[in-house]
C-alpha cells in the first residue's frame, strides 16, 4: 500500500510544484522515486516529528501542499499538540501518512503502540480543536 501511495503522491507532484513530502528519517526505499525525482521537495528531518509537524504547517501557511510519513504513533499520538496548535486551529492544509499501523505490526512487541486500530485517531475529531481532523483508511 505505502509503495502506491508513494507512487500517487510522485505522479501528483509532477502536475503540482506545491506538493512537498517530508519524512521522520524512515521509508528510504519506499520514498526514492520521490525523493529522486523532486529532491528540493523531500525533506528529512530526522527523528523529529514534532518538528515535522511544525515545519509543515508552516510550509502549508505558505501555500504548499505538505505530506509528512512515519511510522503510525509518531506523526500522530506523538505530534498531537502540534497537530492541533499548527495544523487544526490554522486549518493548514497536512496530509498525515502514517504506515506500520495496522495488521502488520499487530503481533509485534517492538511497537506495542501501533496495535490500537484507526478507531483512536477517528475520535480525536470528536475533540473542540481537531474539527478538521480526518481518517482515511487503506
Amino acid at each position: 500500500m505505502r509503495d502506491k501511495i508513494i507512487a500517487e503522491l510522485t505522479r501528483l507532484a509532477e502536475i503540482d510544484e506545491r506538493i512537498y513530502l517530508i519524512t521522520g528519517d524512515l521509508g528510504y526505499v519506499v520514498l526514492d522515486p520521490f525523493r529522486e525525482k523532486f529532491p528540493q521537495r523531500f525533506i528529512n528531518v530526522g527523528i523529529a516529528e514534532q518538528n515535522m509537524t511544525a515545519l509543515a504547517a508552516g510550509m502549508a501557511l505558505e501555500g504548499n501542499i505538505v505530506f509528512t510519513y512515519s511510522l503510525s504513533n509518531f506523526p500522530t499520538m506523538r505530534c498531537l499538540e502540534q497537530i492541533r496548535n499548527d495544523i487544526c486551529y490554522h486549518k493548514c492544509n497536512i496530509n498525515i501518512i502514517c504506515v506500520g499501523g495496522g495488521l502488520g505490526l499487530r503481533q509485534s512487541r517492538h511497537y506495542p503502540s501501533c496495535n490500537r486500530g484507526h478507531s483512536n485517531y477517528e475520535s480525536f475529531a470528536g475533540n473542540e480543536g481537531l474539527r478538521s481532523w480526518r481518517c482515511i483508511r487503506s
